[in-house]
């Protein structure tokens, strides 16, 4: 990847995250309303947006400079692989917490 493909990805893992912060940003009202919602067959699927949503722009800024740390030029399809391999372990960590605090939590 010479020097101006490497600008390009850059610039577009920035614009995600930034897309992913302002989707995030409408709190319970939006991406984070199916949590008052009986657990149907659409939970799941909203809670791995929520999750991803959460975790996504943190990840991909970590990795970003993660890899701009290195010196060896990465491919995009090596990088892209890091990416979600971040997204993955931290969206499963943030499971975790999610779920501990649904079960630590009783609602009346």
């Amino acid at each position: 990847m010479n020097h101006k493909q490497a600008y390009r990805v850059q610039r577009i893992i920035v614009i995600v995250a930034l897309l992913l912060i302002l989707f995030g940003d409408t709190n319970m009202n939006g991406v984070f309303s199916f949590s008052h919602q009986p657990q149907q067959i659409w939970f799941y699927p909203q809670l791995v947006v929520a999750l991803a949503t959460a975790a996504g722009p943190n990840l991909l800024l970590m990795a970003l400079g993660a890899a701009q740390l290195r010196r060896p030029a990465l491919a995009i399809s090596q990088l892209i692989r890091q990416i979600l391999w971040l997204m993955g372990g931290i969206a499963l960590f943030s499971l975790f917490f999610y779920l501990e605090d649904l079960l630590g939590n009783p609602r009346a």
